[in-house]
């Protein structure tokens, strides 16, 4: 499945990891239970991206833990609608995982990750 190879399930291939213009930066290299850190997708060189998936995994037993929140949307100012641009995918448990909602041109993404209660 896609949780688990992390390989797009639409035809796409994946960004070469060693050449790779994204970085994955987190708000903090510690979080307690109960506690939330921002997760943050971003392009250092001004690279767009269509689409990404974020999991988080215990690096000891390759196990996806903690849960996401979406904490950003997409504005369009033409109709006042505003629209998600994450969905989240249950991986191994509800809100494990997330991936995009459209391939419109990204530069980043943001989002907050809670560990699980016994972190």
């Amino acid at each position: 499945s896609v949780c688990h190879t992390m390989l797009p399930g639409h035809g796409k291939q994946p960004q070469p990891l060693a050449d790779s213009p994204y970085h994955v930066q987190v708000s903090s290299q510690s979080v307690m239970p109960g506690g939330r850190i921002a997760v943050s997708l971003t392009s250092h060189n001004e690279t767009e991206f269509k689409g990404f998936l974020l999991k988080a995994v215990d690096v000891e037993t390759d196990r996806i833990v903690g849960t996401f929140t979406i904490t950003e949307e997409e504005g369009n100012a033409s109709n006042n609608l505003t629209l998600a641009t994450a969905q989240y995918l249950n991986c191994t448990h509800g809100q494990s995982s997330i991936t995009h909602t459209s391939n419109v041109a990204k530069l980043g993404h943001t989002a907050e990750w809670s560990p699980p209660d016994q972190f």
